[in-house]
C-alpha cells in the first residue's frame, strides 16, 4: 500500500481507479488509510487485529470527516 502524508489537498488529488478500489496509508498515523472506489467515493479505514485476525473498520467518509478527526478516531 502506498503511503502519503494526509492533508486535505493530498486526499482531494487522489484519482479514482478505473475499476475496483485503491487504498493509501497515512505516514503520520499508523493503521489509518483512505480507500477510493471506482465511483470516486473516499472513506477512512482503521486497520487492526481482533482475535489474531486482521480487521478493517470504516470510520467515515472524506470530506465529511476531516483529516484531523480521522487521526483522532484511530
Amino acid at each position: 500500500m502506498e503511503k502519503i502524508k494526509f492533508t486535505q489537498r493530498a486526499l482531494e488529488a487522489i484519482k479514482p481507479p478505473a475499476q475496483g478500489r485503491v487504498s493509501v496509508g497515512d505516514t503520520e498515523t499508523p493503521n489509518l488509510s483512505l480507500t477510493v472506489t471506482a465511483t470516486g467515493a473516499k472513506s477512512y479505514y482503521r486497520y487492526g487485529r481482533a482475535r489474531g485476525k486482521p480487521t478493517r473498520m470504516m470510520m467515515g467518509s472524506f470530506p465529511d470527516m476531516s483529516v484531523s478527526q480521522s487521526r483522532d478516531r484511530v
